[in-house]
């Protein structure tokens, strides 16, 4: 999402008038932006030197590197240097980098369930078939990577580190499979910083002892931020991603990343990237303990919770219900989730009753509306189901 389109987004969302409710994107919440320190960052930003001369727009990020170098660190973690790093519009953009430098069309991706839905769609552009691996509490399971990778010898594979972060017996595992099949790895460390620096270690830094070859992480801020992604790697692997950047470098995304330098660096600047994500998870855990409670009413009976990843539930509904067709329904009344059907890569009868339900991205009483909306559509589908 670039610049015009965080924007425009924003609108659509406070517009008056009867809405969709959608759990099926992370996007900004307006309750989420930092309004003011926004605004004095533009301001600051697009102010010109004089009244003829506006400021020129980087492109290099020079400084909004070295910061993003620092606050990835975490309190034991390898020192990371501006050259392990490159900006990218955001975290799908960073991956489409990826894909581009890495992914040869007409391949296979070894990809861990549940995968994002956006992700799978990227795949499908780069024409990248994807084989599924299950994972554990742990993460990735490295005996059912081992026999993927033998069995379609995948391009990459796409994994996503567990909400604890990686053991590194684990962390290991996985690696050594990668390496055994010349295989390299992405790992999408998905929004956000300060909670990353207090697990870890990450795949690139587990890596260490080959200089991180074969590993890229990629991961962007807050969807409530103006959008920013990166890529990690070992300095070789970024500077040939390097060369890729101006024809996939985003519209909008110099102002973007003038303004988020403005946020992030100055040092008059009042926000604080850590105490501002500090409160943006604590609002997460309120609405993920909301819909769990809303979930939990006997209304809802036979309806399991499979996941909760920190930002959206993956839920089973009941036997004989089909999470597409509940979906088809759930529009109709003004709510919209992610069907885990294509999520989680399987055709088994209770893996289509898999939806997700993303909660960033909308208020409590949003999330409430959503939720009673789609349970008006699931009560009728019940009731036809018991006639």
């Amino acid at each position: 999402m670039n610049q015009d389109e965080f924007s425009e987004r924003l609108r659509s969302i406070t517009s008056s008038g009867p809405q969709l409710i959608s759990l099926a994107e992370e996007c900004p919440d307006p309750e989420l932006v930092p309004w003011e320190p926004l605004r004095a960052a533009a301001a600051e930003a697009l102010r010109p030197a004089n009244p003829h001369s506006w400021p020129e727009l980087p492109l290099g990020g020079g400084p909004l590197r070295e910061w993003l170098a620092a606050a990835l660190k975490g309190p034991a973690g390898d020192e990371i240097s501006p050259g392990q790093l490159l900006l990218a519009g955001s975290g799908l953009a960073a991956l489409n980098l990826a894909l581009h430098l890495w992914a040869a069309p007409g391949g296979a991706a070894a990809v861990q369930l549940p995968a994002e839905p956006a992700m799978l769609r990227l795949l499908a552009q780069h024409r990248l078939h994807p084989v599924a691996v299950p994972a554990d509490s742990d993460g990735i399971e490295p005996a059912a990577l081992r026999r993927a990778a033998a069995s379609v010898k995948p391009a990459l594979i796409l994994v996503t580190p567990p909400s604890g972060g990686w053991t590194v017996a684990r962390g290991e595992a996985v690696l050594r499979v990668a390496r055994e099949h010349r295989v390299p790895v992405l790992e999408a460390r998905g929004p956000g910083i300060t909670r990353w620096r207090a697990v870890g270690p990450s795949l690139v830094e587990l890596s260490r002892l080959d200089g991180g070859g074969g590993v890229i992480e990629f991961g962007s801020l807050e969807p409530h931020l103006p959008p920013l992604g990166w890529l990690r790697a070992a300095p070789e692997t970024i500077a040939a991603l390097s060369a890729a950047v101006p024809s996939f470098s985003p519209e909008g995304f110099s102002l973007n990343e003038l303004v988020l330098k403005r946020l992030v660096t100055a040092s008059a600047s009042s926000f604080s990237l850590a105490e501002y994500e500090a409160s943006v998870y604590r609002e997460y855990e309120a609405r993920s303990f909301m819909l769990h409670s809303l979930l939990n009413e006997a209304s809802w009976q036979g309806v399991q919770v499979v996941q909760d990843n920190g930002r959206s539930l993956w839920v089973k509904l009941a036997a004989g219900m089909d999470a597409e067709a509940l979906l088809r329904a759930s529009l109709r009344e003004g709510a919209q989730f992610e069907s885990g059907k294509e999520s989680w890569l399987q055709g088994r009868e209770e893996l289509e009753r898999m939806i997700q339900l993303v909660y960033t991205s909308n208020s409590q009483a949003r999330l409430v509306q959503a939720v009673s909306r789609i349970k008006g559509a699931y009560l009728d589908f019940q009731g036809r189901l018991s006639n």
